[in-house]
């Protein structure tokens, strides 16, 4: 156009707008912290899951597991929680589909698109699995090669006792083949890894935190062992990272674990054939029913391995020690006979069957095995121990002392030597040597109630009743319920006239253990003879007499001369003057006083001390 500047731009060349601005992303996903922060819901869901099943099982089952978790939890939760196969495997199974709902919820809220594209649940290159496979292989073989040079415990009665035989076996297999793998990966390895792998340093991070929190689903284990569990983790998340895909950490996870039950399960069942226990597996069985205190069960499985392995001789020991522990001495004794057979130069055997003997109060042949087993160990000092308390109720008090003072020699603080020759010396009239080695006992165990007992007994016999009340005290403080310190605390205070203290520490003990037969003859002495009128009463005092009587059969003189003595109380002197002359026609060597007391009935005059 005429008039227009030459330079001037065209029209045409300048845009008429301005271009429009780049179109924000709706919703973009949320970062690290989002993602770590879902991860421990998404594990706290796991365990409250394994929780409710758990508190579910003990309400239909009977069992405490639910108090246990309240008050164990966490470690001690999860330990109940892996003790009992079937309720592992229910808690495993329970878990599947509350953590794949939860990851379904985690993934929106995290806006990950796609729920199989967040979870990396994809197609991989097979050859991953090539590579993976023995690096997964020579971790866990070269961890547990470590673990035995170092001698540390790599667990593996954990598994063996989850696969013992049972109706549970089927389950808890699927449960740690394919339940545990299915729940674990897509968590921990899946959506954790993925949300958290933001950077270089925050993939580092995605590959050792989800591994960290993964290990603490394992708290059951051993630190080695947890250890061992971190190594595979690191190398089930490079297999992730690397591949792409978390079907590979998946495939891994259930190889390994296919692996450790296929491995297991021919321990324990020969041929894997789950109806034919091994060995091992009875033995396994018989020390889970033990340490439930489940002892006929016990003694059922070490039989079976027995049937299985007649020449086992750790099945015939402990099965001999349980006969033992349920009293049955004969089965004891012919377990240890057998076993002596297997094993006739054992100091240790010869000793096993003198103490089932000595409960048999046979002690001849318990002595003639007791000096077999030290001629065979000089060293022997519980073999020492036991003869001396044979020895001392022999009343062969010479020969206890020796063998006491040579355990001691052997083994200066084993308690029970300490002790049967405190008995030793006492029984022999020696009781500051007695009150000696009693405040040995009470130094090693102070806590001990007995102790205080046995002590206090030497310081009753002595004639020192201050310090048997205080020992007697002490005792009955450590263990309320101790009838025995009542009863001897009570002959104390007797000899201090403290008479209302006497009836009150014999009533007490009667009414602990009501049919102390001691006890009952002495409270009904204390009733009918008290010098104090005050707590004399003829009737109760027959009644107790009668009590003590009738338990020993009407064949006790000294309890038949506290019945007449109650019965003299009471104004019965027909009976008094009867039980009295039949106590003295059923006496050896009847004593003055018991005469006297039958004068005294004759004129009916009661008895007192």
């Amino acid at each position: 156009m005429a008039g227009e500047p030459s330079n001037a731009p065209a029209l045409m060349d300048s845009p008429a707008v301005p271009p429009p601005l780049p179109e924000p992303v709706a919703n973009p996903p949320r970062g690290f912290w989002s993602a770590l922060g879902l991860g421990l819901a998404g594990a706290a869901v796991m365990f409250v899951t394994q929780f409710l099943v758990a508190a579910i099982f003990g309400a239909v089952q009977g069992y405490q597991y639910f108090v246990d978790y309240h008050r164990a939890m966490p470690s001690g939760a999860l330990h109940q929680l892996a003790t009992n196969p079937l309720l592992l495997a229910l808690c495993v199974f329970a878990t599947l589909p509350t953590v794949w709902a939860a990851l379904w919820v985690m993934v929106r809220i995290q806006r990950g698109g796609r729920f199989a594209d967040f979870l990396a649940l994809r197609g991989f290159r097979w050859t991953q699995l090539l590579i993976w496979f023995p690096v997964l292989a020579l971790v866990l073989f070269g961890s547990q090669w470590l673990l035995h040079a170092l001698g540390a415990s790599d667990d593996s009665d954990f598994t063996l006792n989850l696969l013992l035989p049972g109706p549970a076996v089927p389950w808890i297999i699927a449960a740690i083949a394919l339940g545990a793998p299915l729940v674990e990966e897509p968590l921990f390895r899946g959506f954790m890894y993925r949300g958290m792998a933001r950077s270089r340093w925050t993939t580092l991070l995605a590959l050792v935190i989800p591994n960290c929190l993964w290990v603490l689903l394992h708290i059951q284990y051993h630190w080695p062992t947890l250890i061992v569990l971190f190594l595979v983790g690191l190398v089930l998340a490079l297999s992730r990272h690397y591949s792409g895909s978390t079907f590979v950490p998946i495939l891994l996870h259930l190889g390994m674990n296919t692996f450790a039950v296929v491995a297991t399960l021919s321990l324990l069942h020969p041929g894997l054939d789950l109806s034919r226990p091994s060995v091992l597996a009875c033995m396994m069985q018989a020390a889970a029913a033990k340490k439930a205190d489940d002892n006929s069960s016990a003694i059922a499985a070490y039989t079976q391995a027995l049937t299985l392995d007649p020449k086992n001789q750790e099945a015939l020991e402990k099965r001999g020690l349980l006969h033992q522990s349920e009293d049955d001495l004969d089965d004891a004794v012919a377990d240890f006979t057998a076993l002596l057979r297997l094993a006739p130069d054992s100091a240790r055997i010869h000793y096993l069957r003198a103490d089932a003997l000595t409960d048999q109060r046979d002690y001849a042949a318990a002595l003639t095995d007791l000096n077999r087993a030290v001629a065979l160990d000089a060293s022997a000092y519980r073999a020492y121990t036991l003869r001396a308390y044979i020895y001392d109720q022999k009343n062969d008090f010479k020969r206890a002392i020796a063998d006491g003072q040579t355990a001691l020699r052997l083994h200066p603080d084993y308690l029970p030597a300490i002790r049967d020759l405190g008995s030793a010396y006492h029984d022999s009239g020696d009781y500051d040597h007695a009150i000696k080695q009693f405040d040995q006992a009470v130094r090693l165990a102070p806590r001990s109630a007995r102790d205080r007992v046995s002590r206090g007994t030497a310081y009753e016999w002595k004639g020192d009743y201050d310090h048997a009340i205080a020992d007697f005290s002490e005792a009955i403080r450590l263990s309320p319920r101790y009838a025995f310190a009542y009863f001897h605390r009570a002959y104390c205070w007797q000899q201090k006239r403290a008479y209302r203290k006497v009836y009150l520490d014999l009533t007490r003990a009667l009414e602990i253990y009501p049919d102390y037969t001691a006890v009952a003859n002495g409270l009904a002495w204390f009733l009918a003879t008290c010098p104090d009128p005050i707590f004399r009463d003829g009737a109760q005092a027959v009644r107790y007499a009668e009590q003590a009587c009738r338990d020993t059969h009407w064949k006790n003189p000294t309890y038949l001369d506290t019945l007449a003595a109650a019965y003299a109380e009471h104004g019965d002197w027909d009976k008094a003057v009867w039980w009295q002359e039949h106590t003295l026609a059923t006496t050896k060597t009847p004593d003055d006083m018991a005469r006297l007391r039958l004068t005294r009935y004759r004129h009916h005059q009661a008895y007192t001390e």
